[in-house]
C-alpha cells in the first residue's frame, strides 16, 4: 500500500496547485484564515480512525475513554480562549461536535424551536434549508450600514412575533450592539442567537468594543465556524447559557447529534483544540492589531478615492463596500476584482442591497504592511471605478442578461487599465510571505 501523498501523483499536483495558487493571489476574503501547522498535522492524525458517537462519558459503545479526553479539552480550551474560565462550569455549556457553523445554526433552531416556529434574520444563503421547517422573515441595515435598523426590528419583533432573533457577523463591519438587541429580544420573549464566526477572534483578544458588544453578556446562544477569524479546521461550535435558559442545552445538543450529524470527527475537534491554544500567545495579540490597522488603513484609502463603504468606515479587520450606493451590482464587480487576482466575496443581504467584503486576516498572517495596503486599497478603488465605468456604458443597454454578462466579460479582458493593476498587485503579492504547507 502507498504510505505518501507523493505517491499519488494526481491528487499531489493538484495540492500543489492550489498551493501556488494561495500564494499568487491576494487573500482578502474575509471568511478565510490559515491554520498553524501543529493543528494541521493533528487534523491528519490517527484520531480520524475513532468512531465514537455520543458525548464523553455516554457514547453508544465502550473503548472512548482516551478520545473522550481530546473533546473535554477542546470545550475546557474553548472557554479558556474566549475569556470564559473564571464562570462557573454550568454558567455556559458547549458542543464542539457540530461540523460547521450552518450545522451549529440549525441544530439551534432545531432545539429551541418547533416546527412552523417564526424566525428573524437577515438574508443569507441558508434560508431555503430553514425555510423548509420555520417562517423565516428579514430584518434590515440602516441607511448607511453602520447598525441594524433597529426601528424596523422592534416594529418587526412585535407585530411577527418570533421566537428566534439570529444576528450575524459578516454583514456589519461596526460593533453590534448586542445588549440593545437583548433589550429588544427580552422585551418581546425571543431567544437572541449570535453568530461570531467573523468576529471571535477579536473578542478573545478584547478587541471588540466596549461592554455592549460582547455577545456573551446579552445573548441566549452564541455559535461560530471554526475557521473564518478563528483559522482552525472546518468545523462549528455552539455554547448556551444555561443560567438564563436551564434545561435547553440538552434539547440543543441532542439536535446536533443524533438530531443532525453521525459522530463526532475527532481529528477535527482535536485541531482545534490545538489551534485556539497555539493562539493564545502575544505573537496573536500582534496579529490581531496589525490586521485592525491593515484594515483602517483599507477602509480609509478607499473612501479617500469616493468609494462608498457600509458604515463609512471599519471597526474590525472588514472592509465592505456599499453597492447599492455605489449603484454597481457587486457580480460585476466581483469578476473585476477575480480578473486582478484579488479574492474577496460578496453577499446580498437585502432585497436590492448587496455588498462587497473584504478581510486582513490572511493578508496580515503573509506580513502584509500597511503601506502596502495603502497601495492596494488605491488599486482596488481603481478596480473598482472601471467597474462603474463598464456599467454605465453597457449595464442599462436593453439587450438580453445573457447578452449582457458576455460584453462585460469582453470589456474587462480588453481594459488596459486592468491590465496595469493586475501587474502592479502581482508585484505586491510577490513580496509578501508564502504560506508553507510541509
Amino acid at each position: 500500500m502507498n504510505t505518501t501523498i507523493e505517491s499519488d501523483q494526481e491528487l499531489f499536483s493538484i495540492i500543489n496547485k492550489e498551493k501556488d495558487f494561495q500564494n499568487s493571489h491576494l487573500n482578502l476574503h474575509p471568511k478565510e484564515n490559515v491554520m498553524i501547522n501543529a493543528s494541521r498535522k493533528v487534523l491528519g492524525s490517527i484520531l480520524t480512525n475513532k468512531y465514537s458517537e455520543g458525548f464523553p462519558g455516554a457514547r453508544y459503545y465502550g473503548g472512548t475513554h482516551v478520545i473522550d479526553k481530546i473533546e473535554t479539552l477542546c470545550t475546557s480550551r474553548l472557554k479558556q480562549f474566549l475569556k470564559l474560565g473564571e464562570k462557573s462550569n454550568d454558567e455556559w455549556l458547549s458542543n464542539v461536535q457540530c461540523y460547521s457553523g450552518s450545522h451549529a445554526e440549525l441544530a439551534i433552531c432545531m432545539g429551541l424551536l418547533n416546527k412552523g416556529d417564526r424566525i428573524l434574520r437577515i438574508r443569507g444563503d441558508f434560508d431555503t434549508v430553514l425555510e423548509n421547517y420555520y417562517q423565516v422573515d428579514y430584518y434590515n441595515l440602516d441607511k448607511k450600514g453602520k447598525g441594524f435598523d433597529i426601528v424596523d426590528l422592534r416594529e418587526k419583533c412585535k407585530i411577527l412575533k418570533p421566537k428566534l432573533l439570529l444576528v450575524p457577523s459578516d454583514v456589519l463591519t461596526s460593533f453590534i450592539d448586542y445588549r440593545l438587541l437583548s433589550e429588544i429580544c427580552n422585551e418581546f420573549k425571543i431567544f437572541l442567537a449570535a453568530d461570531i464566526s467573523e468576529i471571535a477572534l477579536l473578542i478573545a483578544f478584547n478587541r471588540y468594543g466596549k461592554e455592549e458588544n460582547n455577545p456573551f453578556r446579552y445573548c441566549d446562544i452564541i455559535y461560530s465556524n471554526t475557521q473564518s477569524s478563528l483559522g482552525g479546521p472546518k468545523g462549528g461550535f455552539l455554547m448556551l447559557n444555561n443560567s438564563k435558559n436551564p434545561g435547553m442545552f440538552q434539547k440543543v445538543n441532542s439536535a446536533v447529534f443524533p438530531g443532525l450529524q453521525g459522530g463526532p470527527h475527532n481529528h477535527q475537534i482535536g485541531s482545534f483544540a490545538v489551534q485556539i491554544q497555539g493562539m493564545l500567545t502575544s505573537r496573536t495579540v500582534e496579529f490581531v492589531a496589525a490586521a485592525l490597522d491593515n484594515s483602517t488603513v483599507l477602509a480609509q484609502t478607499m473612501l479617500d478615492s469616493g468609494i462608498p463603504l457600509l458604515g463609512d468606515g471599519t471597526d474590525t479587520h472588514l472592509v465592505s463596500v456599499d453597492c447599492e450606493r455605489l449603484g454597481v451590482p457587486c457580480e460585476l464587480i466581483s469578476k473585476i476584482l477575480t480578473e486582478c487576482k484579488i479574492r474577496h466575496t460578496y453577499r446580498k443581504f437585502e432585497e436590492n442591497r448587496s455588498s462587497i467584503m473584504f478581510g486582513t486576516l490572511v493578508y496580515t498572517f503573509r506580513g502584509g504592511s500597511v503601506s502596502q495596503m495603502t497601495i492596494l486599497g488605491n488599486l482596488i478603488s481603481d478596480c473598482i471605478n472601471v467597474g462603474v465605468e463598464i456599467f454605465n456604458k453597457v449595464g442599462k443597454l436593453d439587450i438580453p442578461i445573457e447578452t449582457r454578462e458576455n460584453i462585460f466579460q469582453e470589456e474587462i479582458s480588453k481594459n488596459d487599465r486592468l491590465k496595469l493593476i493586475f501587474d502592479r498587485v502581482s508585484g505586491i503579492i510577490s513580496e509578501l510571505e508564502t504560506i508553507y504547507f510541509d
